[in-house]
């Protein structure tokens, strides 16, 4: 068999190849996607703690493997594409060594021919952009094949091959290549033409990279920033320094390193800047990103006040009719803290000295003074996520409950000195969804999946909780929301089945009242003895009252058009000051119940970039505290997902 023949088996060989990878990827991404769009159907089955209705599902593996062969795929393509291109060669390069050199050697020429001194120059010279990927790697290997097909050339003194690049300073030595019989004053040729141009050139694209990315991230901060003034400055500091590299890096690219005059120039350029580039590299962008760190720190609360009162002011232009019902900017960023792992749930103590919320399956206890939040312990017992958490009023004893996954109710008890232990656990049948607490008659109730309402006996002096009561309603789809009134006459509720239920507990919840809704209820609030405020899915906030054992709508307030959210942040209301927060879709509303007894929109919303929002009050209504996180597909600023965010709350009196 021919060479030529041989060549074109393995060529035809390597395109079967491709092509079977290519079908089986397809098929793969076909399979994944198709059980994808299977699990959305069945999304709506019960059981599950991540639902859509509830948080992300369970359909993470499968978007990450239609991901992960897409970009195979991607990739699969290009090289067949480069391959293409290339088969030429592989079937025509001589393998004799003569023929294969001249053959290099014909090629070379045409290479750098190709290489324009102008197209180097106006990649490299193209400051503060996105340099295109593809021509840079074009021009990296033009310079990395004429790097290694440098032609020898002969020391004139010793006659032997150069080797070296004299850097002496030497008038002897001037103008002059170097050998091994020449002595050490110089830099290996092939080293530092590799570091010169190929690094320079890396480094140059991820410098502008980085810097980029350094004041957009300053930029969006604030333009009252000293540090993006002083980067710019340090930065055009070493640009001068730059700029005679990139000149010199443009003369070689169109034309041969003949000349002595411009070896000797790059190799003590070389010597003398390519530890400031590094350093530069290394150190300076730490230290840039540093300062700007704490330039954040310390600026970002001022600067979202200044932007929500920017916000505040603009909407009471636009809205001058109902300006008079607007009360004063009612909160204030004041701290965040990063968590990357899950919090649905968060959960003040009696004095609002603590806050316990969940990290996945672990509960984290932190010591919360001055709007700082610092974590004192964990509590590990869950085995999946965390759905409810409840303090104790009279003591540090926390009741914790776990979603589809989990469905534990754990009790912990506290022994001083930030330290607690798992004191009882109860396996329930159900996920937990809700928590509401009867300190009458330390009665604990919670809702489940399948439309099961169960009660606990609370006894907090042992502590202990001890199974009362399971009550079944009509439906068996899940309970999103549960309120008693403040005399625990009632107990209100509502969830996937889109209806409002009022259950009597002075006759063992026997008689129970039950209203159609228009969408699901995700949460529900007593406002006093007699009338409540629940709020669905769809984005209506309704007011209602208890008249002769019949639910009286009394008003309707339309909080989004939105027909999406997520659970877990009970509604908070101060009856006190008359003052209630409710969380819908990616917002956290604002709303007081003025003298004639209907509720009025405070101010603008607190409005985020994800629907993924969770949020908790504190007992005295002073501070509020948000963790976010994000879909896939959503493009958020890091500063805001996966983190913890801090506000005080401006309330007036009533």
């Amino acid at each position: 068999m021919s060479d030529l023949n041989s060549r074109s088996e393995f060529i035809n060989k390597l395109e079967n190849l491709i092509q079977e990878i290519t079908t089986s990827l397809e098929n793969e991404q076909q399979q994944s996607q198709q059980k994808k769009n299977n699990q959305k159907l069945e999304s709506s089955d019960e059981g599950y703690f991540f639902k859509n209705d509830d948080y992300y599902g369970q359909q993470g593996n499968l978007s990450s493997t239609i991901d992960v062969a897409s970009v195979f795929l991607s990739q699969l393509s290009k090289f067949k594409e480069q391959f293409e291109q290339t088969k030429e060669i592989l079937l025509l390069v001589p393998l004799e060594k003569t023929q294969c050199q001249q053959y290099l050697a014909k090629n070379l020429e045409l290479y750098r021919s190709k290489l324009q001194p102008s197209l180097v120059r106006s990649l490299i010279l193209f400051n503060n952009s996105e340099i295109e990927r593809q021509k840079v790697e074009e021009i990296k290997k033009k310079l990395q094949y004429y790097i290694e097909y440098q032609p020898q050339q002969i020391c004139p003194i010793h006659k032997q091959i150069v080797e070296q690049v004299n850097i002496s300073g030497d008038l002897n030595f001037s103008n002059r290549l170097l050998c091994k019989q020449c002595g050490s004053y110089g830099l290996n040729i092939q080293v530092f033409l590799k570091e010169y141009l190929m690094d320079f050139f890396e480094f140059k694209i991820n410098s502008e990279t980085t810097r980029s990315i350094i004041n957009k991230q300053i930029q969006d901060l604030s333009n009252l920033i000293l540090s993006q003034k002083n980067l710019n400055i340090l930065y055009n500091d070493l640009n001068a320094q730059f700029q005679q590299r990139i000149s010199i890096i443009d003369d070689i690219a169109g034309s041969q390193i003949n000349n002595i005059d411009k070896l000797t120039i790059m190799a003590n350029d070389y010597v003398k800047t390519q530890d400031d580039f590094l350093k530069w590299n290394q150190q300076f962008i730490k230290k840039i990103q540093e300062k700007r760190q704490e330039d954040f720190e310390k600026v970002q609360s001022e600067i979202k006040s200044i932007i929500y009162q920017f916000d505040f002011a603009s909407h009471q232009l636009k809205q001058k009719d109902t300006q008079k019902n607007i009360q004063n900017f009612p909160y204030i960023y004041k701290n965040s803290i990063k968590q990357l792992e899950t919090c649905q749930v968060l959960s003040f103590n009696r004095n609002d000295q603590l806050i316990a919320t969940a990290k996945a399956n672990i509960i984290v206890i932190w010591n919360f003074q001055n709007c700082l939040m610092n974590p004192i312990a964990e509590l590990k017992g869950h085995q999946k996520e965390v759905s409810c958490l409840f303090f104790d009023k009279n003591s540090e004893t926390l009741i914790s409950c776990g979603g589809d996954y989990d469905r534990l109710i754990i009790l912990w008890k506290y022994l001083g000195n930030n330290k607690w232990i798992e004191q009882q656990r109860i396996s329930n049948t159900l996920g937990i969804k809700v928590i509401d607490f009867d300190y009458n008659k330390n009665l604990l109730i919670v809702g489940c999946q399948k439309g099961i309402i169960k009660t606990f006996e609370f006894q907090p002096e042992i502590p202990l909780i001890n199974e009362k009561q399971e009550i079944e309603l009509e439906s068996t789809q899940a309970i999103y929301g549960l309120s008693l009134n403040p005399s625990k006459t009632f107990l209100v509720s509502c969830g996937q089945d889109s209806q409002l239920r009022m259950l009597n507990m002075d006759i063992n919840f026997k008689r129970n009242i039950v209203t159609n809704c228009d969408s699901v209820g995700t949460r529900v609030k007593f406002i006093d003895d007699q009338s409540f405020v629940l709020v669905q899915r769809n984005g209506w906030f309704i007011y209602y009252k208890i008249e002769w054992n019949t639910l009286k709508e009394m008003q309707r307030i339309s909080l989004s058009s939105e027909n999406h959210d997520f659970i877990f942040t009970p509604i908070y209301y101060n009856s006190d000051k008359q003052f209630l927060v409710v969380k819908h879709y990616k917002a956290m509303y604002f709303l007081r119940r003025s003298a004639h007894g209907y509720f009025e929109k405070q101010t603008m919303p607190l409005v985020y970039e994800s629907s993924f929002l969770y949020a908790t009050i504190s007992n005295n209504g002073k501070f509020l505290v948000t963790w976010i996180d994000k879909q896939n597909e959503q493009t958020i600023k890091v500063d805001l997902i996966q983190h913890y965010h801090i506000y005080e709350l401006q309330q007036q009196n009533a």
